[in-house]
């Protein structure tokens, strides 16, 4: 908790926190510039979507991150800045999967098409087990990258 008690402070040794190029999250790199992990900066809270702000300092190695008050919602026919297109939240959606998929999530959809594939295969077809990779898929990337979800749900917020 920072001095203000309204934000969270963090701080690292032997890596950094560097803002994603797409504004949208935070990255903690290792020394070699590589991408550990990513904090997303959009958070939903009551229906409603709030950003946080970050504050990096002392060369990388301290972020600090504000929640805004105000909702990124606006009145219709108005565009928030701060809110991320539909087609901004797209790439930012596909990005994100490409991140989890990388990571770890193939072995989501290897395990759930492996188990349904050989059971259901002899039974329905392969609709089934075609069906259990994807939700293998989908559950691996969520696991193996924490800002899919936000990106989805982002994404699902422009509709």
């Amino acid at each position: 908790m920072a001095p203000d008690g309204r934000s969270a402070r963090a701080t690292l040794d032997g890596a950094a926190f560097k803002v994603d190029p797409s504004g949208w999250s935070v990255d903690v790199v290792n020394d070699t510039g590589t991408t550990l992990v990513s904090l997303p900066l959009l958070y939903p809270a009551n229906g409603d979507v709030y950003r946080l702000t970050p504050d990096i300092e002392n060369g990388g190695g301290q972020l600090t991150l504000t929640p805004d008050t105000v909702p990124m919602s606006v009145e219709p026919g108005t565009r928030n800045v701060d809110k991320p297109t539909r087609d901004e939240a797209y790439r930012n959606l596909v990005y994100q999967a490409e991140v989890g998929w990388a990571a770890g999530g193939w072995m989501g959809a290897a395990v759930a098409g492996a188990i349904a594939g050989p059971i259901c295969i002899t039974v329905v077809g392969c609709v089934v087990p075609l069906t259990a990779a994807a939700i293998g898929a989908y559950v691996g990337i969520s696991m193996f990258n924490p800002n899919f979800q936000p990106a989805v749900d982002a994404f699902m917020s422009t509709f």
